[in-house]
């Protein structure tokens, strides 16, 4: 948890020291298991098909970790190491690590009989004690464990013999009489084992638990069936006996597995878990956590401030909504009035669309991308800011619901109805008691109708005009339809919440009530509903009275309007409340990215994880490059094995390895600067530091070798670092250091624990540079001598020695460069 708090930019206090990332455990046993004869079946590949064979073989061995419940602490090489009784304990930890090395050997044989490579086979050794774990260093973290129980293991590998399991007296202790064992020499001919007085042994053959014999007997089956298949194939395949990488892979089956094994595509699981995300959410849900009842207000205060705050991106267009209603409103008002249109009534009509124009202007002005930036924060105040843009919507409602009112006070009825205004109500009344009157009004709305002239002109009847204006001259239907409009003007709003449009709406209906209640209009509506009671009653019947129509639609109409604006505002929240969320999940996912991309850089080298970080990159793709002409160096400090003890006052050695760590990490840092770019640090072996240059295209320099030259450079950095190390612990660690360069294969093995490394004979014989060389000084090959002498570097010749698996070699040790001399140039 520390380390992913400091990866995700949680960065410690500032102390003395570099935090180091170290914890204990005791009891648990440790595997080293090594390839022997890899060099001949590597020969047999290209560098692609070497790095899968590996990714596959290793990701094989990966799965029997699982299964016998171990843990893969690192690859070095074709070596593989783990540990079982990590991270927690499990009290049949050397049991587990017996069964894991009987099965790498039952793999490795697989593998010998279908290649028929002789001599391939898994020397295993296992100890059993106490380990610290962790990581080292500031860069290129990789797991690992050290101790001296850990160091003893490695030494029971190298003792051991290929094919068999070597244990110590301490495993021989956990595992009791689970395994049979016999006696072996390993004890006596290694100077490590001997001097700490180690006894060891040998798992005998067949030896295996009862369970894990049940555990494992369809996998043997499974095994012998394809074992006879791959050996038909080995015999119709290739006649020579000599196998190509792909040929391999075929053989051993590790193809169609790999083909079942394809990591599912993280979109799907993505998709899956959004889908299960939305079920499990309902609408009623989210409104009921995040909103106040039927307010609609959120809970969190904060939240209302931001939904507040939000900018309404179709503002714009319900201006232009609102006035396009109001341009319908004052050509309908044109058309209907009379053709002498008053001066005032002209005057108002034009500076309310003047004024409806200006409203409209900053909206579109905003887009207008020539306008001063200045002049475009004035306008776009409107639509950025929701109080300005619900004045806006207030200004541009009264205005409409104005010019829907505008016929009833300025223009009043048009001229020529004047004589049926001006009937008297008193001969209405007589026209209501008389008991002719019906027939009367029917006959007279008869002779209107047919266009004949009336049968009486007496101020008792209703007259032409009078029963055309029932029909032609009042048009209350047109201030119905022009004040609905204006409501529908507030509706179009969404930046209106609903109270507000109940708020606007109910006002605009009391105008409304208002004006024909408390107006001359309320009379033309009863004389125009006592006109229409007596000539249309036989036909209609009962009648309702105009006013308490118009009352009953307007508040209809507000009923709608609040309907519609309450699932409006419903859907907007919603939506706000779900734009907030996809927003915490981006930046969630974002973090998440970032922190992943910190990790994978500090695993892996840069280009390396562009590649694994692309995103058409198909899942099975791996990652294996040819370096024709690489450097490698190994640097170990000589005597730090001397220097580290576990007793309790140093916290049984945790103190001595977070000096280590300062050693690795002041490595680190010089490594970053801009002189050693080409520089890549591939790994720690415990107090070993291995570093190369070259590995891509871009840092490999055919022709000036610069990269020789930095990483030659960078040994004799980290050599005087040391000595300032040195200096200030009061110590006198010392470095040897191996140089080399050649060909080599760099790939990424793994898929659950990717590890970048290098494999080569150049790999090979710069640890051999390493391990033959002498304390603070740099040996290198006849190689890098040619290559760094004519830019400067001085050598002394040490002459030819005996280097494990190549004979004898001309080497040389780097003794410094000549400062006026620049090979940069």
């Amino acid at each position: 948890m520390e380390m992913k708090a400091d990866i995700a930019g949680k960065q410690p206090k500032d102390t003395m020291f570099e935090k180091i990332y170290i914890q204990r455990h005791d009891n648990v046993s440790i595997l080293f298991a090594d390839i022997c004869g890899f060099t001949v079946l590597s020969s047999q590949c290209n560098a692609d098909e070497l790095v899968r064979l590996l990714n596959e073989l290793f990701g094989r061995f990966d799965r029997l970790c699982e299964e016998n419940n171990c843990l893969r602490i690192k690859l070095l090489g074709d070596c593989y190491y783990c540990v079982s009784g990590l991270p927690d304990f499990r009290p049949d930890h050397a049991q587990n690590c017996v069964e894991m090395g009987l099965d790498m050997i039952e793999a490795i044989k697989l593998v010998r009989d279908v290649t028929g490579v002789e001599g391939l086979d898994m020397r295993v050794g296992i100890h059993s004690g106490r380990v610290h774990c962790g990581v080292l260093g500031k860069s290129k973290w990789q797991y690992d464990v050290w101790s001296n129980d850990v160091t003893v293991g490695s030494n029971m590998e190298q003792s051991g013999t290929p094919g068999r399991i070597h244990i110590s007296d301490a495993t021989l202790s956990c595992i009791g009489t689970d395994y049979e064992v016999e006696p072996s020499e390993g004890g006596t001919n290694n100077p490590y084992l001997r001097q700490n007085n180690v006894k060891t042994y040998f798992i005998t053959s067949g030896s295996r638990r009862t369970t894990a014999i049940r555990r494992d007997l369809s996998q043997r089956r499974t095994g012998s069936r394809n074992k006879s298949s791959f050996k038909n194939r080995n015999r119709d395949g290739n006649a020579e006996g000599r196998d190509t990488g792909a040929a391999v892979r075929n053989k051993l089956g590790l193809s169609e597995l790999s083909e079942k094994e394809v990591v599912k595509d993280p979109q799907e699981d993505i998709l899956e878990y959004l889908s299960r995300a939305i079920d499990a959410r309902s609408i009623e849900r989210l409104r009921a956590e995040h909103c106040n009842g039927k307010l609609l207000t959120f809970r969190n205060l904060e939240s209302e401030k931001k939904f507040s705050a939000t900018r309404d991106a179709m503002f714009g267009f319900y201006v232009l909504s609102a006035f396009i209603l109001g341009i319908v409103i004052i050509i309908a008002q044109v058309i209907l009035s009379s053709t002498s249109m008053s001066n005032l009534h002209a005057l108002m009509l034009l500076g309310s669309i003047i004024l409806l124009f200006l409203l409209l202007l900053p909206p579109a002005l905003e887009k207008w991308h020539y306008l001063p930036k200045g002049l475009r924060r004035v306008v776009s105040v409107f639509s950025r800011r929701r109080s300005a843009g619900q004045a806006v919507a207030l200004i541009m409602t009264v205005i409409t619901t104005f010019l829907a009112l505008a016929y009833v006070f300025v223009g009043g009825w048009p001229a020529h109805h004047a004589e049926a205004s001006c009937l008297n109500w008193t001969s209405a009344a007589e026209l209501t008691s008389s008991t002719e009157a019906p027939k009367l009004f029917q006959s007279q709305m008869f002779t209107v109708i047919s266009d004949r002239e009336p049968l009486a002109d007496s101020p008792k009847y209703p007259s032409r005009d009078a029963c055309n204006a029932v029909y032609q001259g009042e048009k209350p239907t047109f201030v119905l339809l022009s004040v609905l409009a204006a409501m529908l003007s507030c509706s179009v709003f969404s930046l209106l919440n609903t109270i507000m449009k109940v708020v606007i709406t109910s006002g605009i209906t009391s105008i409304t009530v208002i004006v024909i209640f408390f107006t001359h209009f309320l009379g033309e509506l009863d004389y125009r509903d006592t006109v229409a009671d007596y000539c249309l009653n036989s036909c209609l019947g009962n009648f309702v009275a105009t006013k308490w129509s118009i009352f009953g639609v307007l508040l209809l109409f507000v009923v709608l309007i609040s309907a519609h604006g309450y699932q409006i505002e419903s859907m907007l929240r919603l939506d706000f409340l779900w734009k907030m969320q996809a927003n915490d999940e981006k930046d969630e996912m974002e973090k998440l990215q970032a922190y992943n991309k910190t990790l994978v850089l500090n695993i892996l080298p840069a280009h390396v994880a562009d590649h694994f970080l692309q995103i058409d990159r198909k899942n099975e793709d791996l990652y294996a490059e040819l370096c024709d002409n690489a450097c490698i160096m190994f640097a170990k400090i000589t005597n730090f094995s001397e220097f580290y003890v576990e007793l309790e006052a140093n916290k049984e050695g945790v103190e001595c390895l977070r000096l280590l760590n300062e050693i690795l990490v002041d490595f680190d840092k010089l490594l970053a600067e801009p002189r050693f770019d080409t520089v890549e640090k591939i790994k720690t072996i415990g107090e070993c530091y291995m570093a190369a240059s070259g590995l891509t295209k871009g840092t490999s320099d055919h022709h000036r070798f610069r990269h020789v030259a930095q990483l030659a450079d960078y040994a004799m950095a980290i050599r005087d670092q040391l000595e300032s190390v040195n200096e200030h612990s009061f110590n006198s660690f010392t470095l040897r250091i191996g140089l080399s360069m050649g060909p080599v294969v760099a790939g990424v093995i793994g898929a659950k624990k990717p590890q970048y490394d290098i494999w080569g004979n150049s790999v090979n014989i710069s640890s051999r540079m390493e391990s033959t060389g002498e304390p603070n000084k740099i040996q290198v090959t006849e190689d890098v001598y040619r290559t760094l002498e004519p830019l400067g570097y001085s050598f002394e010749c040490r002459g030819p020695i005996n280097v494990k698996g190549k004979g004898l070699m001309t080497t040389y040790f780097l003794t410094g460069k000549n400062q006026s001399h620049d090979w940069q140039k």
